[in-house]
């Protein structure tokens, strides 16, 4: 049997969260004729409603140990008020806050007490708590007719397993049950127990100010945090610094997280493409110049590499993730129809075409499991609009966008003038007619320019900056800098960006990250380092791991 040392432990489920289903179905509009001066026809909606009553309030165990009874009891109840002739469903589950107990150690019953009309939640017995998050006890449905009660037991158990569960010691967990609609969509605030996103968040429960000033600042030696800022979809939570936990096991290869997106979709960067095919490519062994990129998408050397240019003719259309037709000269052409002929999606990039051989054979139909399921659809910003501080770069730059007009774009507007710099994770309209044409997504998005075979990008300029580079500065100590060029006295292990960067009147350019961590543009042609860039959804689980190289977190 195990230790019955009494722990110092807390459990406590405390007041209901409950979001409350009040869903209000309209009729279709009547038009009506006739002679009638005033009204004689009233039509009123429907509605559903759930109410929620708890059974006892506020329960706190302390000194626990294990043992088979329960150590937590409570019990609520759900009264379903629906007038319209539809089911009503509803989901239940556990708000986990703090949960710092290992895997297994705590567990739930859930009872049905009573039930009139619908279909209650089905009975559990034995299940895990795990982690923290949104922990689903089902689903349950009201059918038409007001106070149906479908009223629960919740037991939590901490039993004992008949091995040593001293680990236990000084452990809280800290919940609440939650009422809602459906939990389809989980929030940084309300993520689905088990998933990727629940476990960076157990790790991170709150975005903190960063130590340094993005893009005014290098990240700092000492600088690892989480924090946040506005992207398209609300807030976003970011990686900046020396991070140490954000390692994900996924599709035989390691990546790294960089941030979380205001829809909660997790964006990962390649950091081992695990040419070894060991069983944790994330160890310290596994460090490598040039790891981090999409070797072996075709046998010529350079794909071996990694290494792709990101396109070839030197145009102001080539600094785009696709383009169009180039313009000799602007004579007798409005600058809006010159710029969204150059920068219409109409060819894809040489580096964009080697994602697309990379995909398959990794993330795709092509690989031992299609992973496609697994990725967002997210707007991945190839930035084409046009600078607007020409002065502080050079006067001799129009910033037209088009034909031999000399032209820096978005990113180095906003972060080459370093002591003002402005990254920002909220995507530009495009300067021409079109103003998705940065936004990139694939054909399925309802969004952005559909113009993406596969759910892949890079990372943008702005990212990268606030991951802890600064515009024309080395910074080796930030996390995006490992497994890209350590050791090597060249920049060939350089990396392209999706940023464009500029037009000086011979060289298209775009945005990278140079040897020693230098975030600057080169010119398109060059070979350099192609590292891919993918969304998780944040509905994904982990099957173990907390992020750090030799527990990363696990998806299956």
């Amino acid at each position: 049997m195990s230790n019955k040392t009494f722990y110092t432990i807390i459990i406590s489920i405390i007041a209901v969260t409950i979001i409350t289903v009040g869903i209000t179905y309209s009729y279709f509009t009547a038009r009506l004729t006739g002679a009638e001066s005033t009204s004689t026809i009233s039509v009123t909606s429907g509605y559903l409603e759930i109410n929620y009553t708890e059974g006892n309030e506020n329960v706190t165990v302390t000194n626990i140990y294990p043992r088979e009874t329960e150590w937590l009891t409570k019990t609520f109840t759900l009264t379903g008020n629906n007038t319209t002739n539809g089911e009503m469903t509803y989901e239940v589950g556990l708000n986990i806050l703090t949960n710092n107990f290992p895997n297994g150690y705590l567990t739930y019953d859930l009872k049905v007490l009573d039930s009139t009309k619908g279909t209650p939640i089905a009975q559990k017995t034995g299940v895990p708590i795990n982690g923290v998050g949104v922990l689903k006890f089902g689903t349950g449905t009201f059918l038409t007719g007001e106070n149906q009660i479908h009223s629960y037991e919740l037991k939590i158990y901490f039993k004992d397993t008949g091995l040593d569960q001293n680990a236990g010691q000084g452990k809280v967990l800290n919940a609440k049950i939650t009422v809602a609609e459906e939990f389809n969509n989980p929030t940084w605030d309300m993520p689905n127990s088990g998933t990727l996103l629940a476990g960076i968040k157990s790790n991170r429960p709150n975005a903190v100010a960063p130590l340094t000033t993005p893009g005014v600042q290098l990240s700092t030696a000492d600088e690892a945090v989480l924090a946040s800022t506005e992207d398209d979809y609300g807030t976003s939570y970011y990686y900046r610094g020396a991070v140490e936990d954000n390692y994900v096991l996924f599709a035989n290869m390691c990546w790294r997280i960089v941030r979380i997106d205001g829809r909660s979709n997790i964006k990962l960067v390649l950091f081992n493409v695990n040419p070894n095919n060991v069983s944790n490519p994330c160890e310290e062994s596994q460090n490598g110049a040039g790891m981090a990129f999409a070797r072996g998408y075709d046998t010529t050397s350079n794909g071996l590499e990694g290494k792709t240019t990101f396109n070839s003719t030197a145009k102001n259309a080539n600094v785009g993730f696709m383009y169009g037709d180039t313009v000799e000269d602007n004579t007798g052409m409005t600058n809006t129809a010159a710029y969204d002929q150059e920068h219409e999606n109409k060819y894809a990039s040489k580096i964009l075409t080697a994602l697309n051989k990379w995909y398959p054979k990794f993330l795709g139909s092509e690989a031992n499991t299609d992973y496609t399921s697994y990725l967002a659809d997210v707007v991945w910003c190839a930035d084409k609009s046009l600078a607007t501080k020409s002065s502080s770069f050079n006067s001799n730059y129009t910033n037209l966008g088009y034909g031999s007009d000399k032209t820096y774009y978005g990113a180095p507007d906003r972060l080459r003038v370093t002591t003002t710099s402005t990254p920002s994770l909220i995507c530009p309209d495009a300067s021409g007619t079109d103003k998705n044409l940065s936004r990139f997504t694939t054909t399925n998005s309802l969004e952005g320019n559909k113009k993406l075979t596969y759910p892949i990008g890079l990372l943008t300029a702005d990212e990268v900056t606030f991951a802890g580079a600064r515009m024309a500065y080395s910074n080796q100590s930030f996390y995006l800098y490992a497994n890209t060029n350590e050791g090597l006295p060249t920049g060939s292990y350089s990396w392209w960006l999706l940023s464009p960067y500029a037009f000086n009147g011979s060289k298209s350019m775009v945005s990278m990250v140079l040897v020693h961590g230098i975030l600057d543009g080169h010119a398109v042609n060059a070979v350099y380092g192609l590292r891919p860039a993918i969304a998780i959804k944040p509905t994904i689980t982990i099957s173990s791991g907390d992020g750090n190289r030799n527990t990363p977190f696990v998806i299956d």
